[in-house]
């Protein structure tokens, strides 16, 4: 490591404003944990030559409060959404860096920090960068910068600092002008956590996005014809089905019916994904889903197909069934896999047996000890993850993780890690809730 320090100090410049020390840069990056937070503030339609524009550093997690000095590059973007100017500039490691540019001439509409994502941090956009981006999205042409501030605006949704609302309405309008997979993959995977993690379930928005998502894919899809985009778009447009309309039309997709998709092809893996989606009808007789259900698998014989089928039917069963799969979960019969457990799992806890589940609620929470101290590491996990009831009262849960974690031994090393991830993450979908419902109550 020394020689290593050593040569990066000899190959670092200096200037007048920064010099590099290779033992005080070991200190902060690498003996140091943390992320650190940027965001820019500065007045728009300034028009001086010497423009203030502040870089505001903090701790992305306040326990692990050290700043840092960056290198970076920030970016100046016009109305038409091209960046105009550029400068490489040096964060300090304190809360506030002051600049100065000249916007005599031409003020920016948006201010990107990080622009080149050559510096490690989280940024943050301004109000001001923030609602011109939500509203020129696909203006920028350039992929790697659509890309970070794609991922900027995820990494908002996710610390309740841009409603997810915001971000997937942003999203459904924008992304039909997107030409590159790479981009258009990272924004759809966004837009569905949003919707499924970041958005409550009480209110017609949720049902809403979805259906404005799925009509978006829907549109793309139609007049798509690069195969490896019609792929991508196809597992999309499954996953953003919800409501009878939409479950109709994955039946005559299913079923060949569909002529405005007969060029895109529908493998194996996305049938058994469809009839996820198409079995939480409520107006689908059981009968004509197991029809379907029995078709795919006289098509299917692979060890993948027998998992999916184990899915499907967990999904679909009822009491007593449910009770007995409950029970095969307690006691881990040594006959499945590990890998038939996670799908029988999945299913049980599908969004669409809800309801059915609040009688195991209570026993989910009774058993975790139990299931830690008794079953090997792997099922344990499982249980923990697949069977984390779905409902969204939060403080009814983070109460009863904490009563949990505050009588767990350190030895259950993986249960406490699971405990600590499972509060983390119901945190903070209790503040994203929160700024959807500020967000809502502004329109």
């Amino acid at each position: 490591l020394e020689d290593f320090l050593r040569a990066l100090e000899e190959v670092t410049p200096s200037s007048k404003e920064f010099k590099f020390d290779a033992q005080s840069w070991k200190e902060s990056w690498l003996l140091t944990a943390g992320v650190n937070e940027v965001v820019p503030e500065w007045k728009k339609n300034g028009r001086s030559r010497e423009e203030e524009i502040i870089l505001r550093q903090s701790a992305a997690v306040p326990s692990l409060p050290t700043l840092r000095t960056h290198r970076l590059n920030l970016a100046f973007f016009e109305e038409t959404g091209n960046i105009y100017e550029s400068h490489r500039v040096l964060l300090r490691d304190q809360e506030t860096t002051s600049l100065h540019f000249d916007f005599s001439k031409r003020s920016p509409s948006a201010v990107l920090v990080n622009y080149g994502d050559q510096a490690y941090m989280k940024t943050l956009l301004d109000q001001t960068s923030r609602d011109f981006f939500l509203s020129n999205m696909s203006k920028v042409p350039d992929e790697l910068t659509r890309a970070i501030i794609w991922i900027t605006f995820w990494n908002m949704t996710r610390d309740a600092k841009l409603s997810g609302v915001d971000f997937v309405r942003t999203v459904a309008q924008s992304i039909g002008k997107e030409t590159d997979s790479s981009v258009l993959s990272l924004v759809l995977r966004y837009a569905e956590r949003s919707i499924a993690l970041y958005i409550p379930r009480a209110t017609e928005l949720k049902f809403g996005l979805r259906r404005q998502m799925f009509e978006a894919v829907r549109e793309m899809i139609v007049r798509e014809r690069q195969g490896h985009i019609t792929v991508l778009l196809k597992d999309f447009l499954i996953e953003f089905a919800q409501g009878e309309e939409a479950f109709a039309f994955l039946v005559d997709w299913l079923e060949g019916r569909v002529r405005e998709l007969d060029h895109v092809e529908l493998g194996v893996d996305s049938r058994w994904a469809l009839l996820v989606r198409v079995f939480r009808s409520e107006k689908i007789p059981l009968e004509r889903k197991l029809q379907m259900l029995n078709a795919q698998v006289a098509s299917d014989s692979s060890d993948f197909g027998r998992k999916a089928k184990l899915r499907l039917e967990a999904q679909l069963a009822e009491e007593p069934q449910r009770q007995t799969l409950w029970d095969s979960f307690l006691s881990r019969e040594e006959s499945r896999s590990m890998k038939d457990f996670e799908r029988l799992m999945e299913g049980f806890n599908d969004e669409m047996n809800l309801e059915r589940n609040e009688r195991y609620v209570q026993p989910y929470f009774d058993n975790l000890n139990l299931v830690y101290e008794t079953k090997n590491k792997d099922h344990a996990n499982n249980f923990a993850l697949f069977l984390a009831p779905r409902h969204e009262r939060f403080n009814e849960s983070l109460a009863a993780y904490r009563r949990i974690l505050e009588r767990t031994d350190e030895k259950f090393v993986w249960l406490r890690k699971n405990l600590h991830e499972a509060i983390d993450n119901l945190e903070r979908r209790q503040r994203a809730f929160e700024c959807c419902a500020t967000s809502t109550k502004a329109i």
